[in-house]
């Protein structure tokens, strides 16, 4: 069995906004009349660096080792200090490696946080994170000449406090990446294409509330790049008719509204778990990490979606919470501090679930010990590199999303999942499905082995009768491909990208 997939990755598409195009998406809605149509949990926290992981190979965080935008290599280089996220930090195979390895050609456009480009047979485009002016986006090398003029993200220098700007460049780069995906699927004999759309994610962050509220200007964009999306999806979906492939839209995760900023630093110094060692560093670049008393500070926050870390001894530079016994004990304190917390008087926490039993694989130690969800996401952390927050220790803990700097929109824990053409039964529901899902359901839809560490499952569920009665295979050890180029960032390459994240509102 050769079958072909295509898949096409909505960032950040909420499932209910979605549906609320289709009557004005008649591809979409094919697709989704016609196929299976439902939603599919995303991880924890569902940041779209460990998300896209997750789906590419088929593996929880805690074995592919992706939880943020940054890695914490604190054992190897005995510092606070947090890197850039490359390919080398992705330690699971990837689709593109299970297709290397069977001899199949593949093709993958705009994927996030995943340079240098690994080599595959085929084609790879590098998106978020890789460094502006350089030919090592691609792989082959030679590809990036053809890209030149491309424009794949929106943070380029335009803002998120200048919305004007920021719409327009969100215009032209969902236009772009629409036309670089077609051109390069158009062109490639492959077995397996993958392209990441990040419209949607860039877009709702800064305008989720013009857009819900029907912001004329706001909305004109958003429904100009649905319609060509669709007709860009029509296109696929004729051409996968004709070959017998099958299409899969997916979301990383949802989206819902922001309304308020719980400032977790500063509630963990009021509280007692962390201090600061020299103040003075506050505002600068890391000022956060550089100003704190590591050796008497036992908890700390880094992640915007309620990621609390333990000092640990032992996998800290300077951890001086015992592991065992006193992490535990102060796991269960803070879980119930945090469940006491109000806000305008009212609860604001609505679970915390501990990382040792989120994760699980050889990497699980490096993502966060606790995990905070706070009113359904609609209150985020915020999460200030430079630390100015603690600059005034102890000011509100809660502030409105309303400044500059503030998402109007932010992740949620459920994205969108359709599925149609050859592979997929009719009218065949979603099943329970999670992102880990995705890898191993593609790789049965082409007739490949699948590695036995996968913890996602194949979806038989959605899928035709022939691919359904077929048993997956499994076999050991699939390994990941080599990347074509060095596996780290230069001062300026780093510099540059956490600009850029900056722009985009992911770092503040």
């Amino acid at each position: 069995m050769n079958e072909r997939v295509i898949l096409i990755g909505l960032d950040g598409a909420e499932p209910s906004m979605v549906e609320a195009m289709l009557p004005r998406c008649p591809n979409l809605a094919r697709l989704a009349g016609e196929g299976a149509w439902g939603t599919m949990a995303s991880t924890l926290p569902p940041l779209s660096p460990p998300a896209w992981a997750t789906l590419m190979t088929g593996v929880n965080p805690g074995k592919h080792g992706v939880y943020d935008f940054y890695h914490m290599p604190q054992r190897a280089q005995q510092s606070y200090v947090r890197r850039l996220i490359t390919s080398a930090v992705w330690r699971a195979p990837g689709l593109w490696d299970y297709a290397t390895a069977a001899g199949r050609r593949s093709g993958f456009v705009n994927m996030p946080m995943c340079w240098p480009p690994p080599a595959v047979d085929g084609f790879f485009v590098c998106g978020l994170g890789a460094p502006a002016g350089s030919d090592g986006f691609t792989h082959p090398p030679a590809l990036a000449a053809s890209l030149a003029d491309a424009v794949l993200e929106p943070g380029d220098g335009t803002t998120m406090d200048d919305p004007a700007a920021f719409l327009e460049r969100c215009a032209l780069s969902g236009a772009s990446m629409l036309e670089v995906s077609e051109r390069l699927w158009r062109a490639g004999d492959l077995d397996l294409f993958c392209t990441a759309l990040t419209f949607p994610d860039r877009f709702q962050h800064l305008f989720w509330t013009n857009l819900v509220g029907r912001d004329g200007a706001v909305r004109a964009v958003w429904d100009a790049w649905f319609a060509s999306f669709d007709a860009f999806l029509g296109r696929i979906m004729a051409a996968a008719h004709d070959a017998g492939s099958t299409v899969i839209v997916f979301s990383d995760h949802g989206f819902g509204p922001v309304e308020r900023y719980f400032h977790v630093n500063r509630w963990l110094f009021q509280r007692g778990y962390l201090t600061l060692r020299d103040p003075t560093r506050l505002g600068a670049a890391d000022g956060l990490l550089t100003a704190i008393d590591w050796e008497h500070t036992r908890a700390y926050g880094l992640g915007e979606y309620g990621d609390i870390r333990l000092n640990l001894r032992g996998r800290e530079p300077l951890g001086c919470v015992a592991p065992g016994t006193h992490a535990r004990a102060l796991r269960i304190a803070l879980t119930t501090e945090l469940q006491q917390l109000r806000d305008r008087g009212e609860p604001v926490v609505d679970e915390v679930l501990e990382g040792n039993v989120v994760y699980h694989g050889a990497h699980a130690d490096e993502g966060a010990d606790l995990l905070v969800r706070l009113r359904d996401r609609r209150v985020l952390c915020l999460i200030d590199g430079r630390g100015n927050d603690l600059r005034d220790p102890n000011g509100p803990l809660f502030v409105d999303a309303t400044g500059p700097q503030h998402y109007r929109g932010a992740h949620r824990d459920t994205g969108l999942l359709g599925a149609w053409g050859a592979g997929i039964r009719p009218d065949a529901p979603v099943p329970a499905a999670h992102a880990q899902d995705l890898c191993p359901t593609v790789l049965h839809l082409l007739g490949l082995p699948l590695d036995r560490g996968l913890d996602g499952r194949v979806l038989r569920e959605l899928l035709s009768d022939v691919h359904a009665a077929r048993d997956p295979e499994y076999v050991e050890g699939v390994s990941a491909a080599t990347a074509d180029a060095r596996a780290a960032y230069d001062a300026a390459e780093e510099a540059a990208i956490a600009e850029q994240l900056r722009q985009l509102g992911y770092l503040e």
